[in-house]
């Protein structure tokens, strides 16, 4: 991330990236939260980076998109290069991880949340399995109920109508992947509990 340009894009955007799925990551709802979103502030896409988990999820996901005439806002990018996807991120208004409560989230953690802190993009993800236990509501982050399409939205809006603020919260989040995400404290930590 040091030294990485932010993507800049005809319009300024929120960005996902991942496996474009309704179960693992909950983009049915990100479209069902930015659709919202849309109904308030104009001029902003919604950039998903990635490939679709399964047929279902594409037929579903797209409907939605249809369904919400936001065949000019939702852009699906497809896979983002290793190299690219800092750029990616650090230019977006924020990065998004709407996250679903379900077996799968509650004991996983998302890997691309060191990148999306990395980035300074603010962040928006959901309260489910590990994620509260690092990233604090308005300190690091936005931490929304997971399935609340309305809670997800008032959070997007919040982004964009506190800019400084949330600003301030992409700084904090950097420093605290710095912090927690490195292997050589993580190390350190590990090496002293065991006693070696």
């Amino acid at each position: 991330f040091c030294g990485v340009k932010p993507a800049k894009y005809e319009k300024p955007y929120f960005g996902y990236c991942g496996t474009i799925s309704t179960f693992k990551d909950g983009v049915d709802i990100l479209i069902k939260s930015f659709a919202q979103f849309c109904s308030k502030h104009s001029g902003y896409q919604l950039r998903i980076a990635g490939r679709f988990g399964t047929a279902e999820d594409e037929r579903i996901i797209t409907g939605l998109v249809k369904e919400y005439g936001l065949e000019e806002s939702v852009v699906f990018v497809g896979l983002v290069p290793a190299a690219e996807m800092p750029s990616f991120l650090m230019g977006a208004t924020a990065v998004v991880l709407s996250r679903p409560d379900n077996i799968q989230a509650r004991n996983g953690f998302p890997g691309k949340l060191g990148e999306y802190l990395l980035s300074k993009s603010t962040i928006i993800v959901t309260a489910v399995g590990d994620i509260p236990l690092f990233v604090k509501d308005k300190v690091s982050g936005l931490i929304v109920i997971p399935d609340d399409v309305e809670e997800f939205a008032a959070a997007l809006n919040w982004v964009v109508e506190h800019p400084e603020e949330a600003t301030r919260l992409g700084v904090r989040g950097e420093q605290l992947a710095r912090d927690h995400f490195n292997y050589m404290t993580e190390t350190k930590e590990l090496v002293d509990f065991m006693g070696i």
